[in-house]
């Protein structure tokens, strides 16, 4: 990933109006393991007061994907009316919710991971970034991440996004395509 494609992204929502109340909400979303971890930590470099959001903080388990938009709904709801936000924040490891987090109304939020192209969240949403990379370089930085920790559902959860990234028309709507191949 390369600082320009953080630098591109960061011009796009700068150069619109906030629409999270006083927040600009840039969303990255894209295939796992097609970098936007990466380019979202390169965003926050380029604007440390940012707050960051990952998707796989929120999900409940492998099969919560469904249930995404109306949590990320329910966050931004708050911190539009320049409320604090709350979330349960699941741990892989254990299958279990871990704690829960607070979120902070900032101008820039940043919400990252699988699901945050939702057409729910459009109202809010200043720039949608899209993500891609091969299909055999995604899984294997899965695996180099992660481990094969469970095989069955991480292929199960290729389908599962694929499915909502067609019926969403993720990539179409996005403003802006990474090559996060690099």
């Amino acid at each position: 990933m390369s600082a320009a494609a953080a630098q591109a992204v960061l011009q796009h929502a700068l150069s619109r109006p906030p629409r999270l109340g006083p927040s600009r909400l840039i969303c990255i979303d894209g295939p796992a393991g097609s970098g936007k971890t990466t380019l979202a930590a390169e965003l926050v470099v380029l604007h440390p007061q940012a707050t960051l959001i990952h998707v796989d903080d929120l999900l409940i388990g492998w099969s919560d994907l469904p249930q995404l938009p109306a949590t990320m709904t329910r966050i931004c709801r708050a911190l539009a009316a320049g409320m604090p936000a709350h979330h349960r924040v699941y741990d892989w490891e254990r299958h279990r919710i871990d704690h829960v987090a607070g979120i902070r109304p900032r101008p820039l939020v940043i919400l990252e991971g699988v699901g945050t192209g939702s057409p729910a969240l459009e109202r809010w949403r200043t720039t949608l970034a899209w993500v891609e990379a091969p299909r055999d370089l995604r899984w294997q930085r899965w695996l180099d991440r992660d481990g094969d920790l469970e095989p069955a559902e991480q292929r199960r959860w290729l389908v599962t996004e694929d499915a909502a990234f067609v019926r969403d028309r993720t990539r179409a709507r996005a403003d802006l395509h990474i090559d996060g191949s690099r």
